[in-house]
């Protein structure tokens, strides 16, 4: 059989399916201001560490739910309340009170004031 004929015969064959792997890259929406970013994994589980009794999953669905952008934890965190912060970098739709923005700001960041 020649090239040509091989060619033919394998352009004649059924396209076999191939499978790929998507890997979804994480993104991050603050709380107060519903703005989003991108992440990798690695960043989530890390900060998701301090918690304890979960499961690393259930660890990094709370840091993803209780995410405060940085812009957001430096005003919190220097005694603005949500609404101040929602009026000058925007809002989230999500509701969040004063009290439970604190509790949030400890998941958050490096520091715990």
């Amino acid at each position: 059989m020649s090239s040509l004929d091989d060619a033919i015969s394998r352009l004649n064959q059924p396209i076999q399916s191939v499978q790929v792997n998507v890997i979804k890259t994480p993104i991050l929406t603050c709380a107060v201001t519903g703005k989003s970013r991108m992440t990798n994994r690695t960043y989530m589980e890390k900060k998701a560490e301090p918690c304890e009794g979960e499961t690393i999953e259930e660890k990094v669905k709370n840091f993803q739910n209780s995410y405060i952008c940085k812009e957001a934890s430096k005003m919190l965190r220097g005694g603005m309340s949500v609404a101040d912060v929602r009026a000058i970098l925007g809002s989230s739709d999500r509701e969040l009170d004063d009290e439970t923005a604190r509790l949030y700001l400890k998941t958050n960041g490096s520091r715990s004031k």
